[in-house]
């Protein structure tokens, strides 16, 4: 058996399923915030917009010219939907519920998100190595039972 001495640390994008024109590739809810992160598309200026889910217009939380941002205030044990625009590109609402969480969330799938519904709607096997230079590597699964496949995705963080 020969090993890969290849490894590539960006996020993972599914090549094969509706993401939007902007890829949302990592949500971490907090108790009363939701941090999410997206791949860049090339714009300067991102727009975010969320709601509680279901409830009303979808309204502009703030611009960032970075690719991540901090929806702050909300409520605990809240649903919430939002998604990031870019001039005429914008990603596919994604969905996340504030509450309390033990140690860091290193990604999160809300139950109904059908982000990866190719593969599945639930995490499981979470694994953790710290790579020989120091930074660590997270990784899960997306699982659902009788679907085509599994998804490992990975996250570097050099905290």
């Amino acid at each position: 058996m020969k090993g890969n001495s290849f490894w590539s640390y960006r996020p993972y994008a599914p090549p094969l399923t509706e993401v939007g024109d902007i890829y949302v590739c990592r949500v971490a809810p907090f108790e009363d915030k939701i941090r999410l992160e997206w791949l860049p598309s090339g714009e300067t200026v991102y727009s975010v917009y969320f709601r509680k889910r279901e409830e009303g217009e979808f309204v502009l939380s703030g611009n960032t010219e970075e690719t991540e941002f901090e929806l702050c205030r909300l409520e605990r044990d809240t649903d919430y939907e939002f998604y990031v625009s870019a001039g005429n590109k914008k990603s596919r609402v994604r969905l996340a519920r504030c509450g309390e969480s033990a140690g860091v969330t290193v990604n999160y799938l809300h139950p109904d998100d059908n982000a990866y519904a190719f593969s599945g709607h639930y995490l499981c096997s979470p694994s953790l190595v710290r790579h020989p230079e120091g930074f660590l590597l997270a990784s899960m699964d997306v699982y659902a039972d009788s679907h085509p496949q599994n998804l490992t995705i990975i996250f570097r963080s050099d905290d």
